[in-house]
C-alpha cells in the first residue's frame, strides 16, 4: 500500500502597514496595480538601464492608453492578449492593461520560432497581439504560416504605440489621462489572467492558465518568504525573460505591489552588457537562473584557481577553501554594485561547488522551487535560513505532501496552494491528468523533507533504474559532472543497461589546454581528450553512489537542444 507523508510548513511575517495584503482575502492584478499607482504616483516604477525609468503615474497612463486600444477592437472581459516582446519597460505596461481591464495576457517568448508563435495564436485564440520591434519579422512569418489568421489581424508595436495592422494601422496609441474611466470593470480573483504557453522537456507545449489571484498571491508570498518584511528602497536588475511565470510573477507583479523600481537590460546578459548594467542600477534585488552564477565562479574563480597547481592543492583543503571564498565573494558582491539583498536563483538546479561558494561568501541567495502551473513558486525563503542543496521552506499557503516516498524519504511532489492553475486550456484530459483524485496538483518533481526545508532530487519521469534496482537521479549526477573541470554540461541516462552520460566540454578551456599542452595532429589531440575524459569520469565517481557511478562518456561535440527555461530536452537525446 501506498504511503502518503504530509507535511505543512507557514512563514511567520511581520511587515509595514503600507505594505499589508489582506492574506485572508482573494487578490486580483487589478487591485494591486491600481492601488500601487495612487499610494506611490511619483515613485520611479519601470525603464531600461541607464534611462529615466517611468513613474506608476505614467505606467498606469501608459497601460490604460493600450487598454483603450483592447476595448476599442471589440475585445470582451476574458479575451486573450499576445505579448511577443523580449523584456523591457513597456511589457509591464501592455500586460497591466491588459489584466487590469479584465482580459488574459498570453505571453510569448521572442525566442519561439514562427511555427511555435502561429500555433499559440490560433490555439489561445488570441484577438490581437503586441510586439517590439525586435519581434515584428517573427511576427509577420507566423501570420504567414498561420491557417487562420489574417494581415488584418490587429498587432501593434509596444516600443512606439504604432498600429501596424488592422482597422486603426498606421495610428499610434497614447497614453490614457483618464485611467478610472479605463479600468471600470470589475475583475474577479478567478478570472485567468494570464495564459502561458512552454514547450516543457517533452516536446509538447501546453496553455497554462493562472488566474489573477495566483498570481497576485504567489508574487507577495514570495516576496514576504524572502525579504521578511524589509520592503524599502527595491532596485532590481531584470535579466529574465518576462514571458517566463518567474520573472513576470516575481520580477514584475512583485516589485509593483511593494512600489520598488525595475531597470530592463537592453538586450541579452552578455558579461560586458551585464557588468556596466550592475554598475549603474546598484541592484538590491535580482533574479537568475543557476546560469549566470556559475559562469562568474567558473571564470572568475574555480577556473583561474584549477590552472594553478599550488592554488589547486590548497584549494582541496576546507579552511583554505573557505578563506578564498570569503576574499572571492567580496569582490563579486562589489561586482554586483555593493548593495545586494536578494539573489533569486530557480529554474535549474544550482550546482554544489558553486552553492558552497555562495554560502561560504555569505553571499544573499535563495534557490526556489515551482513550475510555471504553480505561478511559479512553491518553495523559497530568506537567503539567511537556507540551507545547502535545499529550495528552502515552503510558501505561506502552501501543502506540500510526498506522495509514495520511497526508504530515503523521496516521492513526487504533490501540492494544494491558490496558486494553482485552473487548467490547461482547451485540454480537459491533461488537466485532470495534472491532479491527483482528491484534488492535489502532480508536480512530477520528486523531492524530500529534511528539518523543514524542501529538497529536489529530479523528475518523476526521469528517475533511473539501476542494474541492481536502486533509483538513479540524475540530476544528482550532473551536478557533480558539471563541477568538473573542463565540463560545460552533461545529461546521465542508461543505455545498454549502465549508466552512461554525454559531455558538452568547455570548447574555451579544451582550446587552452591543447595550446599550453603543445598538442599538433587530430590523432594527438583525440588521444589526450580521451585520455582527458576518462580521468574526469574518475574523479566525477569519487564523489557518486556506488549505484550512480557512471560507465563510459559520450561526447557531445553541439550544444544541447534546451528548453526556453533552458532544461535539456532529455527526449531527444535518450530515446525516452
Amino acid at each position: 500500500m501506498s504511503r502518503v507523508k504530509y507535511y505543512i510548513y507557514h512563514l511567520a511575517v511581520s511587515k509595514p502597514a503600507q505594505y499589508c495584503f489582506p492574506m485572508t482575502e482573494k487578490l486580483t492584478l487589478q487591485s494591486i496595480f491600481l492601488e500601487t499607482c495612487r499610494k506611490w504616483p511619483e515613485r520611479p516604477a519601470l525603464g531600461s538601464v541607464g534611462t529615466p525609468l517611468r513613474t506608476y503615474s505614467e505606467v498606469l497612463g501608459d497601460a490604460a492608453g493600450w487598454a483603450e486600444w483592447f476595448t476599442s477592437l471589440g475585445m470582451k472581459q476574458g479575451d486573450r492578449v499576445a505579448i511577443l516582446a523580449e523584456s523591457r519597460a513597456e511589457w509591464g505596461a501592455v500586460y497591466f492593461g491588459a489584466v487590469t481591464a479584465g482580459f488574459a495576457a498570453v505571453p510569448i517568448l521572442p525566442d519561439f520560432a514562427p511555427a511555435q508563435v502561429a500555433h499559440i495564436l490560433e490555439h489561445s485564440e488570441s484577438s490581437a497581439a503586441v510586439v517590439s520591434e525586435r519581434s515584428t519579422a517573427s511576427m509577420n512569418k507566423a501570420l504567414e504560416m498561420s491557417e487562420t489568421l489574417t494581415s488584418s489581424f490587429p498587432i501593434a508595436r509596444m516600443n512606439d504605440g504604432l498600429i501596424l495592422s488592422g482597422a486603426s494601422e498606421g495610428q499610434t496609441i497614447q497614453p490614457s489621462d483618464r485611467p478610472d474611466d479605463v479600468f471600470h470593470v470589475t475583475v474577479q480573483p478567478g478570472d485567468m489572467a494570464s495564459l502561458l504557453y512552454t514547450s516543457g522537456t517533452t516536446g509538447t507545449s501546453k496553455g497554462v492558465m493562472l488566474s489573477h489571484n495566483a498570481i497576485a498571491r504567489n508574487a507577495v508570498t514570495g516576496y514576504e518568504a524572502g525579504l521578511q518584511g524589509n520592503y524599502e528602497n527595491m532596485v532590481a536588475l531584470s535579466v529574465l525573460p518576462l514571458a517566463h511565470t518567474y520573472e513576470c510573477t516575481v520580477g514584475l507583479v512583485g516589485m509593483v505591489a511593494y512600489g520598488g523600481q525595475t531597470h530592463y537590460l537592453d538586450g541579452p546578459p552578455t558579461p560586458s552588457r551585464l557588468l556596466k548594467a550592475l554598475s549603474i542600477v546598484r541592484p538590491s534585488i535580482m533574479l537568475t537562473v543557476p546560469l549566470l552564477m556559475e559562469k562568474i565562479f567558473r571564470s572568475r574563480i574555480s577556473g583561474p584557481i584549477k590552472s594553478k597547481p599550488v592554488l589547486r592543492k590548497l584549494y582541496k583543503l576546507p579552511p583554505m577553501r573557505w578563506l578564498i571564498h570569503q576574499l572571492a565573494g567580496k569582490k563579486v558582491k562589489q561586482l554586483f554594485g555593493g548593495r545586494l539583498r536578494f539573489y533569486g536563483i530557480g529554474g535549474a538546479p544550482l550546482p554544489g561547488d558553486v552553492e558552497r561558494f555562495l554560502r561560504d561568501a555569505k553571499f544573499p541567495y535563495s534557490v526556489g522551487y515551482g513550475l510555471t502551473e504553480t505561478a511559479p513558486l512553491l518553495a523559497g525563503g530568506d537567503p539567511r535560513l537556507m540551507s545547502y542543496r535545499s529550495t528552502g521552506t515552503v510558501l505561506k499557503d502552501v501543502t506540500i505532501r510526498i506522495h509514495d516516498p520511497n526508504a530515503e524519504g523521496v516521492g513526487e511532489i504533490q501540492a494544494l496552494s491558490p496558486s494553482v492553475m485552473l487548467g490547461y486550456w482547451n485540454d480537459e484530459e491533461r488537466t485532470k491528468a495534472a491532479f491527483t483524485e482528491d484534488g492535489w496538483f502532480r508536480t512530477g518533481d520528486l523531492g524530500m523533507f529534511a528539518k523543514g526545508k524542501l529538497f529536489i532530487k529530479g523528475r518523476l519521469k526521469d528517475v533511473l533504474l539501476g542494474s541492481n534496482g536502486e533509483n538513479i537521479y540524475p540530476d544528482e549526477v550532473e551536478t557533480v559532472l558539471n563541477g568538473q573541470n573542463l565540463v560545460a554540461e552533461s545529461l546521465a541516462y542508461i543505455m545498454d543497461g549502465r549508466l552512461v552520460a554525454r559531455i558538452l566540454l568547455d570548447t574555451e578551456k579544451i582550446s587552452a589546454e591543447i595550446t599550453k599542452r603543445g598538442l599538433v595532429g587530430t590523432e594527438r589531440i583525440n588521444e589526450w581528450k580521451n585520455e582527458m575524459m576518462d580521468n574526469i569520469r574518475k574523479e566525477a565517481n569519487k564523489h557518486l553512489g556506488r549505484n550512480s557511478r557512471i560507465h563510459a562518456f559520450i561526447e557531445q561535440t553541439i550544444p544541447f537542444e534546451k528548453t526556453p527555461s533552458l532544461k535539456i530536452k532529455r527526449f531527444l537525446y535518450t530515446g525516452a
